[in-house]
């Protein structure tokens, strides 16, 4: 029963072992997002599928509604050229790499924004070539004012996006935010830390216990043990594979079923978000199970030496 025990404290610490070490190593990797963004194209979609689609058209667009001309479906051209799909990729790794530096503790402040200056001085360039007429630029002049003032944008021309999300998550100070958002940084980094160190002395000290368990028998130390971490090892290693199959496909439906009327969410927009989370946990996890087949390898090692032993003391219990 003690061995059985100890055996179930061995393939559970190493499966706990296997999940922190993944994490560890490849959660804040911000190469898997810019990835999962550049293998979806999510940023051609955000315009040809998602954007037009998506409430965000009736958000921006209610703002020109007094344009002469100048409806929902014209500021979605017009943003794909004042803010092409290159540009969205730019920022949007920009900020990842920002973002891991910061969780990966690189950084002590984290900074995500986004740069403005110029497809907004762009629009106003462009502005002459939509209206035909001075008051619908003046009006278009103005709107672009006052959404310069609505996002209070720095002198460089840059979206604090932390200052924007404060007021909308209840924090209400961006000061606040980024004390929270650092205290999860510690908490996250701690708990991934200490996770992985105790669920490694956790396989490696039930091992030796179990090895213990079977002294003075030399074969019965080695034998069990070996035993132990050969299918301890092999099992994780399959659950590594099953879950690399399976898990960012069922993620991507529970994701795409969230799309609806009733959640305002338009099904071209859930499908993307679907895709992206697919290929960003199919990127987290690949690789997860892989570490087993060297405990496995371990656990072999072992068993071919309590077979020896045992064929080593045969001839002497013999005579």
């Amino acid at each position: 029963m003690a061995a059985f025990l100890l055996g179930l404290l061995v393939w559970g610490g190493l499966l706990a072992w296997l999940v922190f070490n993944q994490l560890s190593g490849k959660l804040f990797d911000d190469r898997i997002y810019a990835a999962a963004l550049v293998e979806r194209d999510a940023y051609q979609r955000s315009y040809s599928q998602a954007l037009p689609e998506s409430s965000m058209e009736t958000f921006i667009g209610s703002r020109l509604g007094e344009l002469p001309g100048f409806g929902p479906p014209d500021l979605v051209e017009t943003l794909s050229v004042v803010a092409p799909p290159d540009y969205l990729q730019e920022q949007t790794e920009g900020n990842l790499k920002r973002a891991a530096a910061y969780f990966r503790g690189e950084t002590d402040r984290l900074e995500l924004y986004v740069e403005l200056e110029q497809p907004l001085a762009q629009i106003r360039a462009e502005a002459p070539d939509y209206p035909e007429n001075r008051v619908a630029v003046a009006y278009l002049e103005s709107t672009i004012a006052r959404f310069e003032a609505e996002l209070n944008l720095d002198d460089q021309g840059r979206l604090n996006l932390l200052a924007l999300a404060a007021g909308s998550t209840g924090y209400g100070a961006e000061a606040e935010l980024r004390t929270a958002i650092a205290r999860f940084r510690s908490d996250l980094r701690g708990g991934l830390s200490q996770g992985r160190q105790w669920s490694l002395i956790v396989v490696i000290a039930g091992t030796v216990a179990l090895g213990l368990l079977y002294l003075p028998n030399l074969v019965g130390s080695l034998r069990w043990p070996g035993l132990t971490l050969l299918l301890s090892g092999a099992t994780a290693f399959l659950l590594g594979w099953w879950a690399e199959a399976t898990l960012p496909g069922r993620a991507a439906g529970w994701v795409s079923s969230l799309a609806g009327p009733e959640l305002d969410r338009s099904p071209a927009a859930a499908r993307l978000a679907a895709e992206v989370l697919e290929s960003a946990l199919a990127g987290l996890l690949a690789g997860i199970g892989n570490p087993a087949l060297l405990v496995a390898l371990v656990g072999a090692a072992l068993l071919a030496a309590a077979y020896g032993v045992a064929r080593w003391r045969k001839p002497g219990s013999q005579r």
